[in-house]
């Protein structure tokens, strides 16, 4: 997948699952990351950046970003929640 090469981090199964099936739907406030536009804010390997200078330690995936905090995916498929 291309967006593995960007961020230089394998998805894991689930979360690519995900990627492909759903993560266009929005809950409420909250915005999963997307892999289809680039130009989106929810675009995966920019929000990837963003956390990752934000202090999320860069074997996270973050999956949705919540104010300053974010949803990440561990590389086992596991969600933890990041506060800064």
């Amino acid at each position: 997948m291309q967006i593995e090469e960007e961020i230089l981090l394998p998805i894991p199964r689930e979360i690519r699952t995900f990627l492909l099936e759903a993560s266009d739907v929005i809950y409420g406030h909250l915005e999963p990351v997307t892999a289809a536009d680039p130009y989106s804010h929810t675009y995966l390997p920019e929000v990837t950046a963003n956390a990752w200078a934000n202090g999320v330690d860069r074997h996270l995936l973050p999956i949705c970003q919540v104010g300053h905090n974010y949803y990440c995916a561990e590389p086992d498929g596991e969600i933890v929640y990041w506060q800064d």
